[in-house]
């Protein structure tokens, strides 16, 4: 008898540990407010916006997982709260609600690299314009309260020579619930331009690959 107790006993302070954990990772939530209700945060593995944070869980609607990109699977997942004592809460929207996003364009070598790179930022300019700024001026706003380096979301190109072709980022701020319309949007706009010209060829790493293969041959 005195055993079954005490392994009752041991079974229920292990319940109540996890439930103290939890109340005090939901006074944490409450006080240092890292997340709040809206928020699109990242928790190791899982992904979503948050949609309630309560004294024992917190509710968030998922994204991610097996669709490949930042939109809902429909799942509504409950985490319980003692992830904000000892967990890396990735918030894509506390106090800036942008992000930086790349698209990634690879040049056949022989192909005008000056002209892809000036059509490319003047397509995705329209598009990206009126998040640059918004961005900029909570960058400002944010320099406030943080130590910024620096202030510049201007979209950019870089470009890298791999061994087989010409490698091409589009660098640009985006709101991160927009992420994966924006980015189809300025890839159709970038290809359907390149493809306009003559002296611009785009392609595929296994396509290059072919290619080269091919002409060695």
């Amino acid at each position: 008898m005195l055993i079954a107790y005490g392994i009752l006993s041991a079974g229920i302070a292990i319940a109540l540990q996890d439930v103290l954990r939890n109340i005090a990772g939901g006074i944490l939530l409450v006080l240092a407010r890292p997340i709040k209700a809206g928020d699109r945060i990242q928790i190791q593995d899982t992904v979503g916006d948050v949609l309630d944070i309560g004294n024992l869980n917190t509710t968030i609607m998922e994204i991610r997982e097996w669709v490949d990109a930042d939109q809902y699977t429909g799942r509504i997942l409950t985490i319980p709260n003692s992830f904000a004592l000892n967990q890396t809460i990735k918030n894509y929207t506390k106090d800036y609600s942008f992000i930086w996003d790349e698209i990634r364009i690879l040049l056949i070598y022989g192909s005008n690299w000056r002209k892809a790179k000036e059509t490319a930022l003047e397509t995705a300019s329209p598009t990206i314009a009126e998040f640059e700024d918004l961005a900029r001026k909570e960058l400002l706003l944010m320099g406030e309260k943080y130590f910024i380096t620096t202030y510049e979301v201007r979209t950019n190109l870089f470009m890298k020579m791999e061994e087989n072709w010409i490698e091409m980022r589009l660098r640009y701020v985006v709101d991160p619930r927009r992420r994966r319309i924006i980015s189809n949007l300025l890839i159709s706009s970038i290809l359907e331009a390149l493809e306009k010209e003559e002296d611009i060829m785009v392609g595929t790493a296994v396509g290059v690959d072919l290619m080269n293969s091919t002409k060695k041959e």
